[in-house]
């Protein structure tokens, strides 16, 4: 006969027991047959697990995700985290959910049996889906991963899943950066076949972005993301007279964590073609300066697809552009090029660094890239000769007494006595019949 209401000692079993969700349970052996005290503590906590166990089984794995990335909202506006942060994980939940396990979408799974296997399941499918182009990379699906036990972390502390089951989080692969990049003669190139090919492949918007990303070396996202009021037309003038521009961001990469706005210039060659976008449009200042047809960012996606897209119709086309391997042309690559090209240009890191937005550091470990014709460059100096080299100022004149005795006609000319000053050369008599 069931006793509901607590426990009771079970003389059968010499243990105690309770009715909980309907089955009989034993208590531990270790709760002794007088100690009541320990009973009802057992049977409170079994009483509350069998509870989060009765809602889990009910609740799916879309219903954590929804309740998590609300809570992640919630976050976004108490500016715990970046806006693009929050944007980031719900596309990551959003496509995470998507994924079949065993034909079924994984949103729909029973939330308390979701374990490791299905949790490499998903990342597996994750990694072959159909939207990719060569599957993802290591470190990008440790990441994903990772968020996705974060996420089912956060449904035990809540109370959704009655315990963790998905493992401890993998270390992120490293990833060696990539030595080669694209030269200034492939930008100049690719631009080129942007500006021919025109309506015919790729949007407007895509070769000014382009242009910008080339001029200025900054993030993508900070331009992409940009208003037209972000943009200061009349920052000042270059050695040579010229107009240069500012575009202030207040929401970027480290905004949140320096506290400052990131300025980046607009050169001449940057500003010129961004005003003449801006007269023919006649934007409001709120407006986004790229934007979709419903008004709306661009992302990343969206850059990635375009870039992919003129890079196949310019191989069709027979044009010779870097398409595929570590120095193909990419969103990213042109702020790669200008940092690289900066430090071989002679500017130091730190106004490098400031110039781009980032760090020295950073710099060193990411950005700066070495070709090969650098590297050449390079090893050719150690053998060039260099007469200034490794003498003092002092030393000179022993240094050219020293080459005008080893040649013989360095000797004679340092015989031959000097004019004195003001005394100009006799012109020489024309020869008879010239």
């Amino acid at each position: 006969m069931a006793r509901p209401g607590g426990p009771w000692y079970w003389a059968a079993k010499d243990r105690w027991a309770a009715t909980i969700a309907g089955k009989r349970t034993l208590a531990p052996r270790e709760i002794g047959k007088d100690d009541r005290l320990a009973a009802l503590a057992w049977y409170a906590a079994a009483a509350t697990a069998a509870t989060k166990a009765a809602k889990a089984a009910v609740l799916t794995v879309g219903d954590g995700l929804e309740a998590y990335l609300s809570d992640f909202k919630s976050r976004a506006a108490a500016d715990d985290v970046t806006p693009d942060t929050f944007r980031i994980m719900t596309g990551t939940m959003t496509i995470a959910s998507r994924v079949l396990v065993d034909g079924k979408p994984f949103h729909t799974l029973p939330a308390a049996e979701v374990g490791v296997e299905t949790l490499d399941a998903v990342v597996a499918a994750w990694s072959t889906g159909r939207r990719l182009r060569g599957g993802c990379g290591r470190a990008h699906l440790a990441k994903n991963r990772r968020k996705i036990q974060t996420a089912f972390r956060w449904m035990a502390a809540k109370g959704i899943v009655p315990e963790y089951k998905l493992g401890e989080a993998t270390p992120i692969p490293k990833t060696t950066p990539e030595t080669e990049l694209c030269t200034w003669r492939h930008a100049a190139r690719w631009l080129q076949w942007l500006r021919r090919s025109g309506a015919r492949y790729v949007d407007a918007q895509f070769i000014l972005l382009q242009r910008l990303l080339i001029n200025t070396g900054a993030r993508p996202s900070e331009l992409h993301r940009a208003a037209w009021s972000d943009v200061s037309w009349d920052a000042g003038r270059t050695p040579h007279g010229a107009t240069y521009g500012v575009l202030t961001r207040l929401e970027w990469k480290s905004g949140k964590l320096t506290g400052q706005p990131r300025r980046i210039l607009l050169p001449p060659s940057a500003l010129r073609p961004l005003r003449r976008r801006y007269e023919a449009l006649s934007p409001e200042p709120s407006d986004l300066i790229f934007r979709t047809w419903d008004g709306k960012p661009w992302s990343a996606d969206m850059l990635s697809k375009y870039c992919r897209r003129s890079l196949a119709a310019a191989a069709a086309a027979g044009w010779d552009l870097p398409a595929s391997g570590p120095g193909r042309i990419r969103p990213y690559q042109w702020r790669h090029a200008a940092a690289s090209k900066l430090i071989a240009d002679g500017v130091d890191l730190p106004t490098t660094a400031k110039l781009l937005g980032t760090s020295v550091k950073m710099l060193l470990q990411t950005y700066v890239h070495s070709d090969a014709e650098r590297l050449i460059s390079a090893a050719m100096s150690l053998t060039r000769p260099n007469p200034r080299a490794g003498r003092a100022k002092g030393d000179r004149p022993a240094a050219a007494a020293s080459r005008r005795a080893s040649s013989p006609q360095l000797s004679r000319i340092a015989r031959r006595p000097r004019r004195p000053p003001g005394l100009e050369p006799t012109p020489r008599a024309p020869r008879d019949g010239t």
